[in-house]
């Protein structure tokens, strides 16, 4: 069994693990500003709720400017250097940007809508009528519900008993020049 030392700060810790003890956030606070943790507690006093809040303002409000040539919050800068912005720009290609309200080329050159321009794109793409294999016409909005109705099944049941008929049944040229239907 290791003997104990105690430390200092009040904590006893294994005298083998005394060097990383002394690197500790609890040691380092209590170094700085002489005062211990509650006894029997690992965790940090907790803090003012608007102290606490202050800090990780500060924190996020971090500003850092990439090599690229783009300002970033400290936070997001792994972000950033994975995005297609930086990489464009890395390469030394040319960034385009447009006015909020019309749609502008995004980096890797896809078109990127307004809100309200998807919205309508999107009322325009479930509105459009396509010809279902029935027969029938049904709106790429209503696909799921068309493929559900009676009128669908029954017609889609029917063209396979017509398939399924016509595979079993072969027509025959007669020397007289009649067609003959013969089962294979």
């Amino acid at each position: 069994m290791s003997a104990k030392y105690n430390c200092e700060c009040g904590s006893t810790v294994k005298f083998y693990g005394r060097k990383d003890h002394k690197k500790t956030q609890k040691h380092l606070d209590w170094m700085e500003t002489g005062r211990c943790w509650p006894t029997g507690s690992r965790k940090r006093p907790k803090m003012d709720a608007a102290v606490q809040k202050e800090r990780v303002k500060e924190r996020q409000n971090k500003k850092i400017e990439c090599e690229c040539g783009c300002t970033v919050s400290a936070c997001n800068i792994h972000t950033h250097r994975r995005s297609s912005k930086h990489l464009m720009l890395m390469k030394g290609d040319p960034v385009t940007y447009g006015s909020r309200d019309q749609p502008y080329k995004t980096y890797r050159g896809k078109e990127r809508l307004s809100a309200e321009a998807r919205e309508a794109a999107r009322r325009e793409w479930q509105q459009t009528e396509v010809k279902c294999e029935c027969g029938g016409f049904h709106t790429k909005g209503n696909k799921g519900q068309h493929y559900r109705t009676k009128k669908h099944l029954n017609l889609m049941k029917l063209k396979e008993e017509k398939e399924i008929a016509e595979a079993t049944w072969v027509v025959i040229k007669m020397a007289n020049g009649r067609k003959r239907l013969v089962k294979k």
